[in-house]
């Protein structure tokens, strides 16, 4: 990744997790159980509903090889301890060195996780809930189907005629 040192591990936490950039921005360390691998977020409602997400091998492995600031209680912050502000000229500037579209949006990211997600076989409605999405409809409004894996899905229709002696060859071996 084309990115600053300092924050690499932001823009690829985001790939682990799924979680919108300012949410990751402001994560504590108080909201993370390393041991029973969760993360607790609240939903942005008037409710303030809780949240928990898997923490990921992958999430798991950036955490734990960033150096922790002893005075900040903020998972991502930067050399000091501040929290970052606003990371959005910094991915522009990293697009731009890796010689990517400059119209990726760090918000992207989010939708780059619900696809893979997708691609691999999870079910809505755990993508869903993966992503804090209250609705289904919610979640099917990041899914972006890659022409592979829609190909994959598709050629599991087979003929009729197919299926059919398939299911008359195997009952007359028994």
């Amino acid at each position: 990744m084309a990115c600053p040192a300092e924050t690499k591990p932001v823009f690829e936490f985001a790939l682990a997790t799924g979680i919108r950039i300012g949410r990751i921005l402001s994560l504590r360390w108080d909201q993370i159980d390393i041991q029973n691998r969760i993360i607790f977020l609240t939903r942005k409602s008037t409710k303030k509903e809780p949240h928990t997400l898997p923490l990921s091998e992958w999430a798991l492995d950036i955490i734990q090889s960033k150096p922790r600031h002893l005075k900040s209680p903020f998972v991502f912050c930067r050399l000091d301890g501040e929290p970052f502000k606003d990371l959005r000229q910094g991915f522009k500037n990293a697009l731009k060195r890796a010689g990517l579209d400059p119209t990726i949006r760090i918000h992207d990211l989010r939708h780059t996780y619900d696809t893979w997600l997708h691609a691999n076989g999870t079910p809505t409605a755990i993508v869903k809930d993966m992503m804090g999405q209250k609705t289904l409809t919610m979640a099917s409004h990041y899914n972006q189907s890659s022409h592979e894996t829609m190909l994959h899905f598709a050629n599991k229709i087979t003929r009729p005629a197919e299926k059919y002696a398939n299911h008359i060859a195997n009952n007359h071996q028994k």
